[in-house]
């Protein structure tokens, strides 16, 4: 049985002592449950992102354990580790040097400027009119923006996620975001793009 969106993040909250200052939820997953404040959702999130705010070694073994514990499988991966955990969608954790308030604040899609503890989620002004209204539209854009911490291999990511959204039924105005990626994209020398 898989549980609702947003139960899934009251059990994960309750497993993990999830806090926006230390552990917290971001990604697809709380677009989804603020869409569906409004309407249900044509579209499923594919996982749940946890980021571990500045945590110790010691520390984000100690919370990976606790996943690895209730999970069925998990696999190794060079970024981050999946968890596949019954009833839930597939976890992702992440260690990070960014803060909650910082992350809202550099997103590349208004969309996705929200983080959450589990019961509580943090957003920038517009995030949810843009998803009550599918409105995709840039927040920190990639446009020569220098001040966007999200590294350069996150550039490889524009196109399959802006097809994400369109696919999720997101509307690009005018193709203003599909020109400005090609256009980005079309300038920038190759080895920016590679990891």
């Amino acid at each position: 049985m898989m549980f609702s969106t947003k139960e899934q993040l009251l059990i994960l909250k309750d497993w993990l002592s999830l806090d926006l200052n230390s552990a917290y939820i971001t990604g697809s997953v709380l677009t989804h449950i603020v869409e569906s404040k409004y309407k249900i959702p044509s579209w499923l999130p594919s996982d749940i992102d946890i980021c571990c705010y500045n945590f110790s070694d010691e520390q984000y073994e100690k919370f990976t354990d606790i996943l690895k514990n209730k999970s069925k499988n998990w696999i190794p991966r060079t970024d981050n580790i999946n968890y596949i955990i019954p009833g839930l969608y597939p976890i992702s954790t992440q260690r990070t040097g960014m803060s909650w308030k910082t992350r809202i604040k550099y997103t590349d899609y208004s969309i996705c400027s929200l983080c959450g503890d589990g019961k509580i989620i943090a957003m920038e002004d517009t995030t949810e009119y843009d998803i009550e209204h599918k409105i995709l539209k840039w927040t920190c854009s990639y446009m020569g923006n220098t001040t966007c911490p999200h590294p350069k291999s996150d550039l490889e990511k524009l196109l399959p996620r802006y097809y994400n959204y369109i696919d999720r039924g997101f509307i690009d105005h005018n193709n203003e975001i599909l020109n400005s990626i090609n256009k980005f994209l079309s300038k920038k020398p190759r080895e920016t793009i590679d990891r």
